[in-house]
Parts: C-alpha cells; structure tokens; sequence
C-alpha cells in the first residue's frame, strides 16, 4: 500500500504511512514486551494460590484437627487478592496500549487526508484520488490493528507455557553413571508376606 501511495500519488504521503507504522510497530512491540512481567506475575500468584488450595483439600483432615480453616481461606484470599491487584494492571495498560495504538494511527491517516484535501483544493488532486487514497490507508491500517492483538497472543501464549518448558528443561538427579551395565533379569516375582491393614477400631480389610 505505501508502494502504491509512492508510485501514485505524492511522497509524503507514502512518507507520513511509513512514519505511521513504524512508530505504530515500535511502540507496540516496546509496551507490550514491557507488559509481559504482569503476566509473568499473574502466573506465579495463580499457581501458588491453586498449589495453597490443592494442599489444604489434600489435607483436610489436618486442617480441620488443628482448625486451620480460616488461616487457609486467608492465605488463598490474600493470593487471589495481589492476582487481581496484578491483573487490573494488566488491563488497564492493555486499554492505554489500545488507546495509544488508535490514536497513533488517527493521526497519521488524519495528516494525511488534510494533505490530500490541501491538493485537492489546489487541484492537483481529484476527489477520486483522496477517496483512493482513504481506500489505501484503511487497506494498510486495518490489518495492522490485528497484527499487534496477534503479537500481544503469541507473547502470552509463550509466557503461559513457560512452566512446561521448565520441565522439559529439568535433567533427572538420580542418573546412571557411564558405564553402568544394563540390569539382567532372567525371572522374577513379587510377594505379599504378613500385610495386614485395617483401619482404626474396625475389622481387617487385607490379611496375607
């Protein structure tokens, strides 16, 4: 679209589109790179609040005999309560980035359309050719709205899976040495010899 702004029409026009969408990419890629350690955030404070409410649900029985009810119900709310504090920010920088993306635009297809209004006026342009180039700019400008919510997905979506990376990035500590022979089984078995378990007060479920 600028090449055609360029080949068509005069060159500030193609100027003031490619100034547009540099400085729309640039300031994109540097906020939204800048946002990221919300992100980072949020998933740190939600795995810690679902890792404190998995282990006091696993332990119930404890929690309940020492009555830790409420001092769990207060570690999950206090967690739950600093994600939330982290997420409204992560919004309301997404709002400011989204505001400052539309506006960095308006002004570039606003200079650029009272450029073209100017010619037109001085009739070295038709009005067919500023409604062409109004046609240009949304061909060019649309897509690039899209273009930054995909790249603001992609990062989050890399971020999310950063945990799984960490695993596959763990090296076992309990390796073979070099060298280690391979185990030889010829045969094998097992056995359950004097188990019993019952439990307190009621009759044996396993004896053997």
């Amino acid at each position: 679209m600028i090449g055609l702004l360029w080949a068509n029409y005069d060159i500030f026009f193609a100027g003031i589109s490619l100034l547009t969408v540099v400085f729309y990419v640039a300031f994109t890629l540097a906020i939204t790179t800048w946002r990221m350690k919300y992100r980072y955030e949020m998933n740190d404070m939600q795995s810690e609040a679902n890792t404190n409410a998995v282990d006091s649900l696993i332990n119930y029985e404890t929690v309940k005999y020492f009555n830790r009810k409420d001092f769990e119900v207060n570690r999950y709310d206090e967690t739950m309560g600093r994600w939330e504090g982290v997420a409204t920010k992560s919004f309301t920088s997404m709002t400011a980035l989204n505001f400052v993306q539309g506006a960095i635009i308006a002004v570039g297809v606003t200079v650029i359309l009272i450029l073209a209004a100017q010619e037109v006026a001085d009739k070295n342009l038709r009005l067919g050719d500023m409604i062409m180039i109004q046609a240009l700019l949304l061909q060019l400008f649309i897509p690039l709205g899209s273009l930054g919510i995909v790249y603001r997905q992609i990062k989050h979506n890399f971020i999310d899976m950063n945990n799984m990376f960490d695993l596959l990035d763990r090296r076992a500590k309990v390796c073979s040495p070099k060298g280690a022979p391979h185990i030889k089984i010829s045969q094998g078995k097992v056995e359950f010899k004097q188990i019993s378990f019952a439990y307190e007060g009621k009759d044996e479920v396993l004896k053997r």
